[in-house]
């Protein structure tokens, strides 16, 4: 009987070729993505204050964009483990294949430069943003204390009233350096905001941020104030409303 041998190597060339080319599409939209969400949150964000990132752009066309880079991250999350066993193994591991891997990484990492390395970036290069009030608690909001520094470095004056809509941002999660450098620079303890009269110490007890009320209490905190809510709650009420029990602890004994 004859033997039939057949010469795979063109089958293996065209395969890597296809390979490539795939990557190539997906390398493509995911640079996209990087543009668009960077763009977002840098130059849009300048001129018309803070943004939801992406949320237009995963509604329209840009959803098809998105999948296509996430679909690049499981590829390149395959690669990965793939690197790993060879690794193990003490394997060869292809040129190409390496080379490809590396490239996915940087795209993918395209996707995901904080958002406050984007905007320190915007500080330096653009100056202070147009909505600066707006741009500035947020910072608080997100705890990103280099960011207020720096703004202030650059010349902006915040009055006491908005460092305690800063000292309120805070209180949300948390950000005790955030808290203190807003108290340290005139912020109120005991701050109400002007629809419903909700003071920092009832939002820490909503988020059941324990340390927080018992650092806001030890420095004057009110836990008698009341809100403008139908049921005009205190921050213990806030606390039981939402079953939090640590914040139930410390309250209940400024009753």
């Amino acid at each position: 009987m004859r033997e039939e041998h057949y010469d795979i190597s063109g089958i293996n060339f065209n395969f890597s070729i296809m390979r490539i080319n795939t990557l190539s599409v997906l390398w493509i939209c995911a640079l996209v993505v990087a543009i668009r969400m960077n763009y977002e949150a840098t130059f849009l964000t300048w001129e018309q204050g803070p943004q939801m990132i992406g949320f237009s752009f995963v509604h329209s066309y840009g959803a098809l964009l998105i999948l296509a880079s996430l679909i690049l991250i499981i590829i390149t999350f395959i690669q990965m483990v793939r690197i790993i066993i060879k690794l193990f193994k003490k394997s060869k591991i292809e040129r190409q294949y390496f080379i490809c891997f590396i490239i996915s990484i940087f795209f993918i990492c395209l996707n995901f430069i904080p958002y406050s390395v984007a905007q320190t970036f915007m500080i330096h290069s653009q100056g202070l943003p147009k909505d600066t009030l707006r741009f500035f608690t947020n910072a608080a909001h997100d705890g990103d204390l280099g960011i207020m520094k720096l703004m202030i470095k650059k010349r902006y004056q915040p009055d006491s009233t908005v460092f305690s809509t800063c000292l309120f941002n805070a209180c949300f999660s948390g950000h005790r350096d955030v808290i203190e450098y807003s108290l340290e620079h005139g912020a109120n303890i005991n701050y109400q905001t002007d629809d419903f009269k909700t003071t920092p110490l009832m939002i820490a007890a909503e988020k059941d941020e324990s340390e927080t009320i018992e650092f806001l209490l030890a420095h004057g905190a009110n836990p008698r104030l009341r809100d403008e809510f139908e049921e005009e709650r205190t921050a213990l009420d806030w606390a039981v409303y939402y079953k939090n029990k640590k914040s139930i602890s410390i309250l209940s004994k400024y009753k």
